[in-house]
């Protein structure tokens, strides 16, 4: 795998079943609102166009049964569209399929019972570079980029990562890195992190605001 960005979101409360309300998302999915746009923002680009060389974890955390990773690879993934109750519509119906030992739920959507540790670690072991985004980080406008290699963009949601999370990131030496000087949604981080990604490597990308 060369040349993907990958996205990891912990989702805190984020529901693990197919039991919600899609015109309900922040009350009755915990806050799966925030996993949709953070979605929407890493696959698609303007005009639901997807982004072949994404991946987008989201690591639901939430009752009943956490933890379960869904999984969206842009290079396989059809029909996607902006709309946070599309998006949260597939979420269900792949919650809904998901049997274990299964992983692959539909096209280009994955759900495991994976938890954030073993994924982040996962990724570790294979050698990708992680980062953490955090506005205490290095600049991201200061940081090198080579589009031969695999990127992994760790982000909370509105609660964020916990002291134990980041104490593993540290012990794997994942670099920590900045979009600005003060803390932004986790939809708006992702979206200048593409858009930085895509003015470096302009020749072959297209820009994503």
């Amino acid at each position: 795998m060369q040349g993907k960005r990958i996205f990891v979101l912990k989702a805190n409360k984020a529901r693990t079943d197919h039991k919600f309300h899609l015109k309900g998302l922040p009350s009755t999915a915990g806050r799966m609102d925030i996993v949709c746009r953070c979605i929407s923002r890493a696959l698609l680009y303007y005009g639901n166009k997807p982004r072949r060389d994404t991946v987008f974890y989201a690591v639901l955390l939430g009752p009943p049964q956490p933890p379960k990773t869904i999984t969206i690879d842009g290079a396989e993934i059809e029909g996607l569209r902006s709309s946070e109750i599309a998006i949260a519509g597939l979420i269900r119906e792949s919650l809904k399929c998901f049997k274990k030992g299964e992983e692959k739920v539909m096209k280009g959507i994955y759900v495991n019972q994976v938890g954030f540790e073993d994924l982040v670690s996962n990724f570790a072991e294979r050698e990708y570079n992680l980062i953490y985004l955090h506005e205490r980080g290095k600049d991201v406008r200061e940081v090198y980029f080579s589009l031969n290699e695999v990127y992994v963009f760790i982000l909370g949601d509105h609660i964020g990562l916990n002291k134990e999370d980041e104490l593993l990131l540290e012990k794997l030496g994942v670099s920590m890195v900045s979009v600005g000087p003060k803390s932004l949604l986790g939809s708006h981080c992702i979206a200048i992190v593409q858009n930085e990604l895509d003015r470096r490597f302009s020749s072959s990308r297209s820009s994503s605001l």
